[in-house]
């Protein structure tokens, strides 16, 4: 019997933590989760906001405006299917080309859907 199995520990050949073997596969690279998170993010909130329009808003402001905040938040969803396009793309192409074009979704969701919406 080999010394970890008899504590109850998974033992894995060389690898470093009693757990690790059993863990391994299951680690996300590092810009994946941020990238999910934002995705996730926008997405709620797109939905959020095209809800609000369509029955808060609708009433409020004119159809030029309303035009404008529906696209917006159209854009938003569009770009949140995008960014969670991206986050799975870091787990099979490593580099700096997937993480920049995430970083560029996210940071042109708030550029053009939070200045056409405020």
């Amino acid at each position: 019997m080999q010394e970890g199995a008899k504590h109850g520990r998974l033992v894995g050949g060389g690898r470093s933590g009693h757990y690790s073997g059993l863990l391994g596969p299951l680690t996300l690279p590092v810009m994946i989760r941020p990238f999910l998170l934002i995705s996730a993010f926008y997405g709620l909130t797109g939905v959020a906001l095209g809800a609000f329009a369509a029955h808060g808003l609708r009433a409020r402001l004119t159809a030029e405006y309303l035009a404008v905040f529906q696209t917006a938040v159209l854009y938003q969803l569009v770009h949140a299917l995008a960014l969670l396009g991206v986050a799975l793309l870091t787990r099979h192409l490593p580099g700096r080309l997937p993480v920049a074009a995430g970083w560029s979704f996210a940071v042109g969701v708030l550029l053009f859907s939070g200045s056409s919406i405020c």
